[in-house]
Order: C-alpha cells, then sequence, then structure tokens
C-alpha cells in the first residue's frame, strides 16, 4: 500500500488544567500551514501532504475513542500529523500508532514530564498522559527534553519506568532506532518567542534550538503532534508560526514514497 503524511487537527481541551483556549489550536496552526499545504517546498514536496482539516469531537471522554478511530484510519496508510489541543490527546494517538508498529521509542518535548499517577484526582489530566502512555505498553522508551518542572510523584515514576530526562535540546539523546513517535509540548519554548504556549515560562528554549534538534532526528517517525497552542494568548501569532514550522521539519524528516489513499 502506497503511504503518505495526514494531518488532522484535534480541538481538545477538556483535560487541560490551567487554561481555556488550546481547542482552538489546530485552525491556528492550520492558518499558517494553508500555502504550504497547497505548494510545499522542499523536501516536503516530494512528499504525499493530505489535509484531513480538524475534526469534531465530544466533549467529554468519549472523544479518546473518536480520536483513536480517526489515527485508525490513518496508519495503516500513512503517518498522522495531529495538531492540537491539550497533550491528552497524544494518548489515544500513541496508543493507536502502537497498536500498528508495536511499543514506539517516544521522543517528549515538553516543560513537564506529565508523569502524574493522577492530577486532582483525574487520571487522563494531560498531565498524566505520559504515565498512561508507560502503563499501557505503548512506549518501549520514554526520552523527554526540554524537562523543568517536576514533581516527587513524576520522580518516583522516572525510576520506575527509566525514563531519560534532560532540560537542553540534546541531541546525543535522540533515539537511535525506530520506531519512534514525536510530541511537541511548545511550553518548551521561552514565552519571549512562544506567547500563545498555554503553560509556558521563562528560561525556555529559543525556536532554533528547537528546529534544530528535530532536524537531527534519523530514526524512521511513525507520526507526531504539536500540542497546547492557545490562540487567546498568541496575539501576534508568533506561537502559531513557529508551531507551523515544527511541523515542516517533522514533516521532512518523514521518508514515505509517494501516493495517498482516500479516508
Amino acid at each position: 500500500m502506497e503511504r503518505a503524511v495526514y494531518v488532522v487537527g484535534f480541538p481538545w481541551e477538556e483535560k487541560s488544567t490551567l487554561r481555556r483556549g488550546t481547542a482552538l489550536g489546530p485552525w491556528a496552526i492550520r492558518r499558517e500551514l494553508l500555502d504550504w499545504f497547497a505548494v510545499p517546498t522542499g523536501l516536503a514536496s516530494k512528499l504525499p501532504i493530505v489535509d484531513l482539516g480538524v475534526v469534531k469531537l465530544s466533549r467529554d471522554e468519549r472523544a479518546f475513542s473518536e480520536m483513536a478511530a480517526v489515527v485508525g484510519r490513518i496508519v495503516p496508510h500513512g503517518v498522522p500529523v495531529v495538531l492540537g489541543g491539550d497533550h491528552s490527546l497524544t494518548l489515544p494517538t500513541v496508543r493507536t500508532v502502537a497498536a500498528v508498529h508495536g511499543p514506539v521509542r517516544l521522543l517528549w518535548i515538553d516543560r513537564h514530564a506529565d508523569l502524574y499517577p493522577d492530577f486532582l484526582g483525574d487520571r487522563y489530566s494531560h498531565a498524566c498522559t505520559a504515565a498512561r502512555l508507560l502503563e499501557a505498553g505503548a512506549v518501549r522508551e520514554l526520552v523527554q527534553l526540554g524537562v523543568r518542572e517536576t514533581s516527587e510523584q513524576e520522580e518516583i515514576q522516572r525510576r520506575r519506568w527509566n525514563v531519560v530526562w534532560e532540560s537542553e535540546p540534546n541531541p546525543e539523546l535522540l533515539p537511535g532506532e525506530g520506531p519512534v513517535y514525536v510530541t511537541v509540548d511548545l511550553d518548551v519554548l521561552d514565552p519571549s518567542f512562544a506567547p500563545g504556549a498555554s503553560q509556558g515560562m521563562h528560561g525556555g528554549w529559543r525556536p532554533e534550538e528547537l528546529l534544530e534538534l528535530l532536524s537531527q532526528i534519523e530514526t524512521e517517525i511513525v507520526g507526531f503532534d504539536v500540542v497546547e497552542l492557545n490562540p487567546r494568548l498568541d496575539t501576534s501569532r508568533k506561537t502559531a508560526k513557529v508551531a507551523a514550522e515544527v511541523v515542516k521539519t517533522l514533516v521532512g524528516k518523514v521518508a514515505v514514497p509517494k501516493g495517498a489513499v482516500a479516508l
């Protein structure tokens, strides 16, 4: 079966714990990608890119099954590129990818580890996503770069699962073998560059550091997402533009043959 890259937006924010607005993220990122969808440039011009738009989701946990169903239709035919949305959407996406490719090496780029056993009584909070994926057996290796805010509970989880933590964009820690799934939480960036990251704090990376790190991935990427953009905070559209560059960079790293099928 010929393969392609499928871009889809999940307007999901029901597991966010700070402020509302990330459900609007997919539209904001798409706005910066529309010209690129029409005339992709560089390496991406050699790839079939299928724009699936933004899907309608329930406002409760039924949405996890709905997102999994969408990703499940994509994975047999190509690589899912998910625009979010809060970070809990990575749970159904990676579980579905792993059901086809087997447990993945997960490159997690984020200011937070999201390894809480539960957060404010919710096991499916966006602060618990990495923990749920490890428990589900969907991840064979978890490398978390950019992590600066952790808790004692998460430190216990880190030791339990042998998770790699690093605050800096260290290319030596990139997964050396595939399949790899990449998730990028925009709060890894300093707010001076990404004011629209939902939970950003000063001391983060520069966009150039993030894009350079992503450009050095050399293993098979079987999916990726970009999450936690809040357009209500992003009045200059700076963060959405960076998110679009992340998408372009990672699509350029996905080496798939030409050809696409209708879903």
